[in-house]
């Protein structure tokens, strides 16, 4: 721990050191073309700030790598300047023999070997504000005719737009946090810390400092505290600038709660309200429950079906352009079995049926059972009995029932009461009882009742 202390305060200082061998050598080479100019003889000078220079490169050089192996920065992109930095030791002490002896070498060779070090130290120099300041640093306020060439870097997204069971945890949400933010790395060829994230075995066993993923325990997960702390903690990681944003480490944080799975999808998971709107927002995944109509996929009736059913008394329109479940409403006032049957030659297809302020003939309703997918039903200011609410407890997808007006019960409600599905039933105007709806609720924790002046 002393040691790395120490390494990381020597690495720190290279911001400072660097410029030591950028000033000597832009010294000796000015002062030697200075020499040039004025038929001056600099021999001494000109050697002496070339040693200096070399030297310099060695410290510099030094601390750049222990200010690398901290981890700040993304090892692909430090590959040509760590390793410039490390050639400029040699650059320097060659220069330093060639002015040293400059009679052994013309002036052309001399020139030449300073255009390249200039050269050489510009692109070092260029190199080392990209990793510092970013890519843009040098181009973002330059006139147009210099920064027009430069091509924006569009983003990729991460929106998925699936269903969430054809969604893979691991591999669809959270590899690719890991691959953008720690693979570069954490990865096969540069596995600092010892932990390798490029390859799911080597994840699962960890790094040096062990407990990498702890499933379930994401605060006893060496990755998930590394992520979450304060950026100020030489521990923090990423240490770059491109940290997790705070939806990826929520992300990260609930994967790890609900097992850390490699295969598991979404459906096999818990997800939390919390989650559900990270989701949504970034990848454009739905994982709220949706109404049983949306899941229900049926060609299209033919036109004389449709026509038949509207010569019959009933307004039929489909729920949409991609969707060929009905909508279907009663406009007479007397609904006889016979017109109730029709009904039932399409009975998968009804999803949302209105029967409103109608007198159903006495026996209609004992179809109603057989509409499978039927999701909305209203009934109210009708002449419905107990007896015929009875058919209803067969319909497992219905979500809405409106018993507005209608002479029901208490006991009438038994038959609804198990409808796991069923979300809202008005009762207004009933005889329904609000000992009787107390009873329903406590079969149906998530149902709403919805009375006259209240809702419970």
């Amino acid at each position: 721990m002393i040691l790395l202390d120490t390494t990381t305060f020597l690495g720190r200082l290279h911001p400072l050191i660097v410029h030591l061998p950028i000033g000597f050598l832009l010294l000796a080479i000015l002062l030697e073309w200075y020499g040039y100019f004025t038929k001056k003889e600099f021999t001494g000078p000109v050697s002496f700030a070339w040693l200096l220079g070399s030297i310099s490169c060695i410290f510099a050089a030094l601390f750049g790598w222990f200010l690398a192996s901290t981890g700040l920065y993304v090892e692909e992109e430090l590959f040509v300047h760590r390793w410039l930095g490390v050639a400029f030791i040699l650059i320097g002490f060659v220069g330093f023999y060639l002015k040293r002896n400059p009679q052994k070498f013309g002036k052309p060779v001399q020139t030449v070997f300073n255009v390249l070090v200039i050269i050489l130290l510009s692109v070092e120099g260029h190199q080392g504000g990209n990793l510092t300041h970013g890519e843009d640093y040098l181009t973002a306020y330059a006139p147009g005719f210099v920064s027009s060439g430069k091509k924006e870097k569009k983003s990729s997204g991460n929106s998925i737009e699936r269903s969430p069971d054809s969604v893979l945890v691991y591999q669809d949400l959270i590899a690719p946090i890991f691959q953008e933010k720690c693979v570069a790395c954490h990865n096969t060829e540069v596995a600092k810390g010892g932990l390798n994230m490029e390859v799911i075995d080597s994840l699962k066993k960890g790094g040096l400092s062990g407990n990498t993923l702890v499933a379930g325990n994401p605060k006893a997960s060496e990755l998930f505290k590394r992520i979450s702390m304060s950026p100020k903690k030489i521990k923090y990681m990423p240490p770059t600038k491109d940290v997790l944003t705070y939806n990826e480490v929520k992300l990260v944080e609930w994967w790890i709660e609900q097992g850390a799975s490699f295969k598991d999808t979404l459906v096999g998971l818990e997800v939390d309200k919390d989650i559900q709107d990270i989701l949504l927002k970034d990848y454009l995944i739905n994982t709220k429950p949706r109404p049983w109509y949306t899941k229900v996929n049926l060609p299209a009736l033919d036109t004389v079906t449709l026509n038949s059913l509207e010569k019959k008394g009933f307004l039929v329109r489909k729920l949409g352009e991609d969707n060929n479940l009905l909508d279907i409403t009663f406009t007479e006032k007397i609904l006889s079995e016979q017109q109730f049957s029709e009904l039932e030659k399409v009975s998968e297809y009804i999803t949302w049926l209105s029967l409103s302020g109608t007198e159903i003939e006495s026996g209609g309703l004992g179809l109603i059972s057989r509409f499978k997918n039927l999701t909305r039903l209203e009934l109210n200011d009708t002449n419905v009995s107990c007896s015929e609410v009875t058919h209803f407890s067969s319909l497992e997808h219905l979500e809405a029932l409106n018993l507005y007006g209608t002479s029901v019960q208490d006991d009438c409600l038994s038959s609804i009461g198990n409808l796991t599905e069923l979300k809202r039933v008005y009762l207004g105007n009933t005889e329904v009882t609000e000992a009787g709806v107390q009873k329903l609720k406590q079969a149906n924790e998530n149902l709403k009742v919805f009375m006259p002046q209240k809702q419970l």
